[in-house]
């Protein structure tokens, strides 16, 4: 059995989550959505939506890589994504990381600084696993496996 009929079965039926935000990158996200499809995979494009029942990303625009402004409609809140059900998590290049560390604004009497020191963060745990880590938390960690090699050769791939 080769790798793509790896991926195929693992895939079959289920969901993959692709964290996106303003100035993506349009061939990435492309490559995404069509080589999950081809391994049976519903994709879905998540972000912040700040209170928004959808929003409207930009892309980024680069002469003669990214020639025109593309845009891209997302209605799936990411504070609302349970890691359970989805088979991975992707968060797509540029700008995606950083900006998913904006937290809400504090509580009335709230410490902005203790807010931000407990905000999540990712690591790799293994090879075929990344862990969100919540600090101070008596939560344990989400594991999120890594599809290595699901994207073809030379892709990007998360962390």
């Amino acid at each position: 059995m080769n790798q793509n009929q790896t991926a195929a079965q693992a895939l079959a039926g289920k969901r993959v989550a692709v964290i996106v935000e303003s100035q993506f990158i349009p061939q990435e996200l492309d490559i995404y959505r069509e080589r999950f499809q081809s391994y049976g995979a519903t994709v879905d494009f998540v972000s912040h939506l700040w209170g928004s029942p959808k929003l409207r990303f930009y892309s980024t625009v680069e002469p003669g890589v990214v020639d025109e402004l593309q845009w891209l409609e997302v209605g799936i809140e990411v504070d609302d994504v349970k890691p359970s059900d989805y088979a991975a998590i992707v968060a797509a290049a540029n700008y995606t990381t950083v900006r998913l560390r904006s937290v809400a604004s504090p509580p009335p009497g709230g410490d902005p600084h203790e807010q931000v020191r407990n905000a999540p963060h990712l690591y790799r745990g293994s090879p075929t696993q990344i862990k969100i880590r919540r600090t101070n938390s008596d939560q344990d960690d989400s594991v999120l496996p890594v599809g290595m090699g699901l994207l073809g050769r030379g892709a990007r791939r998360p962390l």
